[in-house]
């Protein structure tokens, strides 16, 4: 690890970020930045837990008191950056967000689980993601290039939508076969309007509460504090 990426790290680190990856992304996104950096943290226990049945507006409440902390990691990676001279990007790209998944996926952070979220070995689906474009010289980590999902299907199973598909990521399948956003959205909808503890969100958020990989985390946090 070079030191600029080393001292990089310990900046995200330092302010809250638990994952950091670098992608290279010259030729995959329309920038003049080659490099991706991807910044995680994961979402607290007892939010992903209260979406396992369904979201609720003290969930919502939560949820939205946890966002801020990835934007102090990501401002403090930038002001990093800025003050060594190194050009960043961060929130838009040519007026779209920044693909998250797609710096992710090439950081070596995890794989598009059959939920079409990411999925990490550390904390499953349980995590917020955030990116830094720039065009600092840094040692790019090695991309996942396949889902590790294999046949578990808990996450589809327990889709009240049926909004997934089922079907296994791989490098530059388009989300859409992953899921279906409207379906998604309009069951949220629906759900919303038949049941006044139910969140008014765009998704219940259950497909990666149930997540194998989200409840192995949850688990071995549960050990340790036994």
């Amino acid at each position: 690890m070079n030191e600029l990426k080393k001292e990089l790290f310990e900046v995200l680190k330092a302010n809250g970020a638990e994952l950091v990856g670098v992608a290279d992304i010259e030729g995959i996104l329309d920038t003049d930045m080659k490099r991706g950096i991807s910044v995680v943290m994961h979402i607290p226990v007892e939010i992903v837990e209260q979406l396992r049945d369904h979201p609720t507006d003290e969930t919502q409440t939560a949820y939205a008191a946890f966002r801020p902390c990835i934007e102090v990691a990501i401002n403090a990676g930038v002001d990093f950056l800025k003050e060594k001279g190194y050009n960043v990007i961060t929130g838009m790209l040519n007026d779209k967000p920044i693909p998250n998944k797609t710096v992710a996926t090439l950081a070596g952070i995890g794989w598009v689980g059959k939920n079409n979220i990411v999925v990490t070995k550390e904390f499953g689906s349980a995590i917020r993601l955030a990116s830094i474009l720039t065009d600092a010289p840094l040692e790019a980590d090695q991309p996942v290039t396949e889902s590790l999902c294999g046949a578990c299907d808990l996450c589809v199973r327990n889709c009240p939508a049926k909004a997934l598909t089922g079907k296994l990521w791989e490098p530059g399948l388009e989300y859409g076969e992953l899921h279906s956003v409207d379906a998604c959205r309009g069951y949220a909808q629906e759900r919303k309007a038949k049941d006044p503890y139910y969140a008014n969100i765009g998704m219940c958020g259950k497909c990666y509460a149930v997540c194998t990989y989200t409840q192995a985390y949850h688990n071995r946090l549960k050990k340790e504090n036994a």
